[in-house]
């Protein structure tokens, strides 16, 4: 990502990326108790639990849900 600055990204493009992908792999750390998941898993009911996440565990806020969910 950080090679996309400048053609077609912005610096802001690229940190809210950093965080949002920090927020992703804390929640399914939790969650799932896994490093990863498979693309397969990522549903409705995925993307529902995640935003759930960011608004209400303790590493996000709605402020850090409003900023990431542009995304």
């Amino acid at each position: 990502m950080q090679s996309l600055v400048g053609k077609g990204y912005v610096q802001g493009t690229l940190s809210r990326y950093k965080v949002l992908e920090k927020h992703l792999s804390a929640f399914v750390l939790s969650k799932y108790e896994l490093a990863d998941v498979d693309i397969k898993r990522v549903d409705q009911a995925f993307l529902n639990n995640f935003d759930y996440y960011l608004r209400s565990d303790k590493t996000a806020r709605i402020t850090m849900w409003l900023k990431t969910s542009r995304i």
